[in-house]
């Protein structure tokens, strides 16, 4: 009737933030000391579940005097935990900045007390990219693009860490599956299109007791497993097949504020779009 129906007052209560862990530490073994956690929240998994507890962290870790092993689910590598944005609401950037976390391997070397690399093999798991229910597919299951593919999510990362500064570059490459079959003309044919996405991730911090600044930029497909723009699309090959195809996602923030221990003001700022298929040669 020509009224905005959005134009009314409202307001909530909520403790889904509430977190639940707990932090252990075992007996060396080979060497290496043993620590671990497990952390839950009253997030839920999905809107239906608001209010029930879902797992966060579970992980189990082995240090040696240079090399570490990390076992278990934890933040992606993408989410780095010393450069993310300290927004005040709880999404901690999302859109502009990767989000998640995934069962894992992981192994770090450092090289000196600032210089160290990691190399990462996880698996999504809460946060996932879409699933495709082809018609001879009856075995396809939230996730199952990623169950489909033998291939883990690799990550490579070099990171810089002094007192004050902060620096890294990764290189991902995600290889998924989106079917295991297909009906092409009536006859069911078992499929092996798989959907290949690489992504490179930079970012950067400075901080001391007065000021400090954040950058962090990330290019790559199909990044909608981190929560942000992205994802993929299918196309008919002159074989009848479907096949795959990732839409490219830049996207680029930057935070500078105050360390100051009474009052601290900051801003952000943070910019994405969504290329398409068409900055890599596919334009149908």
């Amino acid at each position: 009737n020509g009224k905005d129906v959005n134009a009314t007052g409202g307001s909530n209560f909520v403790s889904l933030v509430t977190r639940l862990g707990v932090r252990f530490k075992g007996p060396d073994v080979w060497g290496a000391k043993i620590s671990g956690n497990i952390e839950g929240a009253f997030f839920g998994n999905t809107a239906a579940y608001i209010g029930l507890l879902r797992l966060r962290h579970a992980t189990i870790k082995m240090d040696w005097p240079k090399t570490s092993l990390l076992m278990g689910q934890t933040w992606k590598p993408a989410f780095v935990t010393d450069v993310f944005p300290g927004v005040a609401n709880f999404s901690t950037g999302i859109l502009f900045n990767p989000f998640g976390w995934g069962g894992q391997i992981r192994i770090k070397q450092n090289f000196t007390p600032e210089v160290s690399a990691e190399l990462t093999a996880y698996k999504d798991r809460e946060f996932t990219s879409p699933t495709v229910l082809e018609s001879a597919d009856n075995g396809a299951v939230t996730n199952s693009i990623s169950f489909n593919s033998f291939v883990p999510i690799m990550n490579a990362h070099l990171q810089y860490k002094s007192k004050t500064v902060v620096a890294g570059v990764q290189f991902e490459y995600q290889h998924l599956k989106p079917s295991i079959a297909q009906t092409v003309a009536g006859v069911t044919k078992v499929s092996d299109k798989a959907l290949s996405a690489p992504a490179v991730i930079g970012y950067f911090k400075y901080s001391d007791a007065k000021i400090f600044f954040k950058a962090y930029g990330i290019s790559g497909q199909n990044l909608s497993h981190h929560v942000m723009l992205g994802g993929y699309a299918s196309y008919t090959g002159t074989d009848g097949m479907n096949y795959y195809k990732a839409s490219k996602t830049n996207a680029f923030w930057t935070e500078i504020g105050s360390n100051h221990a009474t009052v601290a003001p900051a801003v952000f700022f943070a910019y994405t779009n969504n290329k398409g298929f068409t900055d890599s040669g596919y334009n149908k």
